[in-house]
């Protein structure tokens, strides 16, 4: 189930926040779910401005399958509610296009706002995920997590059982496969779970069975670069807000796999941002998308707006998905 609420912007743009998430997503971001098959539980707040109050307008809908539905509304309101129809959830994309018209005839005037992209799946995930979650991901993702707990599970049960004749089992997390910097208890970033039985708790890495357990994203934040070259880390999503940001680099690293996923935002203030071309070493094509078409890099940012750029590997190409959000 998702609460969505879109707000129209006279620059004929939408933008939309999501079951009260304190962040704006813009349109082409995903951002948000609905499951398939759950009639009348996604609900729309779309607010309109002033200046089209009043006026004739529609909501034209097309699901995965390439079908069609059309909501009216009479003379519009400030905020129009309604719910997804059942024939617009099928799992898929949904797009949503706002219209509001005025006069008749050769006097007609149409005003057309950016369309709403509905990411249709077949089960819950989490919100700020499904614009780059694909389901072999997920299903790999899963696949580890359980085998990490069939190894902690054998390990209790051997615990449980008397089978260690003294020993202990001792469990240890990192962020790096080989459990460099391990510590005893979790902490954010690390994605990695050691195991071993011993009388005493090795203190060298090499003496636990590391396996991933889980991989959640870490956030960063920076408010003083303006001249910003940035390595794209996976599982990060990465924040630049400075004031005056003037130019902007960006690394691809070699270690770009299947799976991979990188967010970088960018808030530009009243001069236009160069972005310079990014350097690629991962040896996946990279393709810029924008709006569910592949587009030439952007040479500048737009000026009072945020920048989202979320980078994602499908084991073919990486994808760079590109949405402006105006601040």
């Amino acid at each position: 189930m998702a609460n969505i609420d879109i707000t129209l912007l006279e620059n004929k743009r939408s933008r939309q926040a999501v079951d009260g998430l304190a962040t704006i997503v813009a349109t082409q971001a995903g951002g948000y779910s609905v499951i398939a098959g759950e009639v009348g539980a996604t609900t729309f707040s779309v607010r309109y401005p002033s200046v089209y109050v009043g006026q004739s307008g529609h909501v034209y809908m097309r699901n995965a399958k390439g079908e069609y539905f059309i909501k009216q509304f009479g003379a519009i309101a400030s905020v129009e509610s309604f719910t997804l129809p059942a024939s617009m959830t099928v799992e898929g994309n949904t797009i949503l296009v706002f219209y509001a018209t005025e006069g008749t005839g050769e006097n007609l005037i149409k005003t057309v706002w950016a369309p709403v992209i509905v990411p249709v799946t077949a089960t819950s995930v989490d919100y700020e995920k499904v614009a780059v979650a694909s389901p072999d991901t997920l299903a790999e993702t899963i696949a580890k997590a359980d085998e990490a707990l069939a190894k902690a599970t054998a390990v209790e049960n051997k615990a449980n059982n008397g089978d260690f004749n003294g020993l202990s089992a001792w469990v240890r997390y990192s962020a790096s496969p080989d459990g460099a910097n391990m510590t005893t208890t979790w902490e954010p970033g690390q994605k990695y779970i050691g195991a071993c039985v011993a009388k005493t708790a090795p203190t060298t890495p090499a003496s636990y069975v590391w396996s991933l357990f889980v991989g959640s994203c870490q956030t960063a934040e920076d408010d003083t670069a303006t001249a910003i070259e940035y390595t794209l880390v996976d599982n990060t999503d990465k924040t630049f807000k400075a004031t005056g940001i003037t130019s902007l680099k960006l690394i691809v690293p070699e270690t770009v796999k299947h799976g991979f996923y990188c967010g970088v935002n960018i808030r530009t203030g009243d001069a236009e941002c160069t972005v310079q071309t990014a350097t690629n070493n991962s040896g996946y094509p990279l393709k810029y998308m924008e709006r569910g078409y592949e587009t030439t890099r952007f040479t500048k940012l737009a000026k009072n707006a945020v920048t989202i750029m979320s980078f994602f590997c499908d084991g073919i190409n990486l994808y760079c998905y590109i949405t402006e959000a105006e601040t």
